[in-house]
């Protein structure tokens, strides 16, 4: 099965953080689906085996997924390792969950 990204392939190589900003977060989904399962029922538990997991010949920049993130979550510096060394966490809103 293939999948498209969660950004609905809505990043191209060489994009700038600018460009970044353009994107439409309305647009993201953390799911692809539905599936088809021959003989199944909604309702039944399915069980699956991930065979593989072939990522894209491509990922971002640290800067393109700072500027992605910094959009999509709210970034708080959480702990002060060793400056300059910090752990930021991103905080997501549940209602951007599926289900």
């Amino acid at each position: 099965m293939e999948t498209i990204d969660g950004l609905d392939r809505q990043i191209k190589p060489g994009m700038t953080a600018t460009e970044l900003l353009s994107v439409e977060m309305g647009r993201i989904h953390p799911l692809t689906g539905p599936v088809y399962v021959e003989g199944a029922q909604p309702g039944d538990l399915l069980a699956i085996k991930i065979e593989a997991v072939n990522t894209a010949s491509r990922g971002f920049t640290r800067a393109q997924a700072y500027c992605l993130t910094s959009v999509a979550v709210d970034l708080k510096v959480s702990q002060v390792v060793d400056v300059p060394n910090l752990i930021v966490s991103a905080f997501l809103p549940l209602d951007i969950f599926v289900g």
